[in-house]
């Protein structure tokens, strides 16, 4: 028996919140394989965890619209709550504990990751060691001082940053340096002649958040533009670790990073890797994909949690070597239509994975019989 999926996603008006041409799509697929998925929100379940009041799609008059639906909980969720301000609700907490406890459901990605923690996961496992730039916590000037004694470039970067918000370029020139802050508006260029005027101009740039200090990494170039690799890994039907798909994001022009939503463009990856790398591209391929399979095992072994996808962002040098910048336990879509279709399928593999393995469980322990 197919089991019923619920995509978690936050209250919102009448409906919810989210997005919903993305759970059109997944739900579209899952029909197509005889899959019933619907919508729930923290306010749909009831107070014995039995049952909820979510959302079907209707397609009835060609026009996609939700109708509320009474039913079971679903026996698999798949968290989609779209920022980490919703994720940290006492409420919201509370709902992720309990549907964690019971074992007629398995949730999989509970939470989203924070880039600090990712580094302390990768540094347990030796093997991936030389694939982590140097990275601290900022906690006062004297951090950013110690680490522009190391490094002329350097990336500020919020812990629960998201698509380049918030990133903060820092350069020490000879006679000078120059800072520049990414926010969703604009790129704002800061100069300075002595260090601690940049200093303090990036301490009142971080104020009170989160942030971690990361070497900047000489990343290989595409017609003079830096680049690096979106990497979508996912589990399979077999609930193995599999690579959906790899995408290149060539950075903009005059931008601090690759990403799309900050002037980042989408690359052909076969033509890309072709040009910089040569004869050695298929060699490259694989040690990409073998390197993002490596990561991901590890930041959930490290981490603990039931995941079921997760995209990786990689940078890699002109000369083939491959760095680890951050991942995502809740991957912004890829465009790729290759990678989309796969992407989809997949979601709702591990969903059968889940619940046969919890059934195969349940046999084994005696719980229930076949």
């Amino acid at each position: 028996m197919k089991p019923l999926i619920g995509i978690l996603t936050a209250d919102g008006g009448n409906l919810f919140r989210g997005n919903h041409a993305n759970f059109i799509d997944l739900i579209r697929t899952g029909r197509k394989r005889k899959h019933r998925i619907i919508v729930v929100t923290p306010r749909s379940f009831s107070a014995d965890f039995r049952s909820v009041d979510g959302f079907q799609l209707s397609e009835k008059t060609g026009i996609p619209t939700w109708r509320r639906i009474h039913c079971a909980i679903p026996s698999v969720i798949y968290n989609r709550l779209p920022n980490r301000s919703i994720e940290n609700q006492s409420a919201v907490k509370y709902l992720l504990t309990k549907l964690n406890q019971l074992p007629d459901v398995q949730l999989f990605n509970p939470h989203f990751f924070n880039k600090w923690d990712l580094f302390q996961f990768l540094k347990q496992a030796p093997s991936l060691a030389h694939l982590l730039p140097e990275t601290v916590p900022y906690t006062n000037p004297k951090s950013l001082q110690t680490m522009l004694q190391k490094y002329p470039i350097l990336f500020a970067k919020p812990v629960n940053g998201k698509a380049g918000v918030g990133m903060i370029r820092i350069q020490r020139n000879r006679n000078n340096f120059l800072c520049i802050h990414q926010t969703k508006q604009q790129k704002r260029r800061y100069h300075a002649t002595h260090q601690a005027t940049i200093e303090r101009i990036v301490q009142r740039l971080i104020g009170n958040q989160s942030y971690i200090l990361q070497q900047a990494i000489p990343l290989s170039k595409y017609k003079g533009r830096p680049y690096d690799l979106r990497i979508l890994a996912q589990k399979q039907l077999d609930g193995n670790w599999g690579i959906s798909g790899i995408g290149i994001r060539i950075a903009g022009k005059n931008a601090i990073s690759t990403h799309v939503p900050m002037g980042g463009k989408l690359g052909n990856r076969k033509q890309i890797i072709n040009h910089c790398f040569g004869n050695r591209s298929s060699i490259i391929e694989n040690r990409i994909k073998e390197t993002a399979l490596s990561i991901a095992n590890a930041i959930e072994q490290a981490s603990g949690e039931t995941l079921g996808e997760m995209s990786l962002d990689l940078g890699i040098e002109q000369n083939g070597r491959l760095w680890f910048f951050e991942a995502n336990a809740k991957p912004m879509k890829f465009d790729e239509p290759e990678i989309r279709k796969r992407s989809l399928n997949r979601i709702i593999d591990y969903a059968e994975y889940l619940r046969e393995d919890a059934l195969r469980k349940d046999v084994a322990y005696g719980n229930i019989e076949m």
